[in-house]
């Protein structure tokens, strides 16, 4: 991760935003409240260097977003990716698509996948 945000800063950015596609070990141990610990230790550092916010895609954890010292947007890609697949393959491909899940967490994503 290349990231800067002190040069921005000293440069009089008025503020920063870390773009995350994938925020490190969101998926690593559980705390006490079900939190990230590993994650939110992440999350601090990232605010210690300079950040006043941070955009990531599909957390896996709510509760790092919840816990976090800095705003922490999560945007969904599954509209994104259920539109690829769509104009991406043929109905053949599409009919004998099967949709399975890495985890008990990933579930519900994956029936919303093979609803559409």
């Amino acid at each position: 991760m290349i990231f800067f945000p002190q040069a921005c800063k000293s440069e009089r950015a008025a503020s920063v935003t870390a773009v995350l596609p994938c925020l490190p070990y969101s998926r690593s141990d559980r705390g006490e409240l079900g939190s990230c610990a590993a994650a939110q230790i992440v999350v601090d550092l990232i605010k210690t260097a300079g950040t006043d916010r941070i955009i990531t895609v599909d957390l896996h954890s709510t509760k790092i977003a919840a816990n976090s010292p800095l705003p922490v947007d999560n945007v969904y890609a599954e509209s994104v990716l259920i539109e690829w697949l769509k104009n991406n393959l043929s109905a053949e491909k599409l009919s004998t698509a099967c949709v399975v899940s890495p985890d008990a967490g990933g579930s519900q994503r994956a029936k919303r996948f093979a609803q559409w």
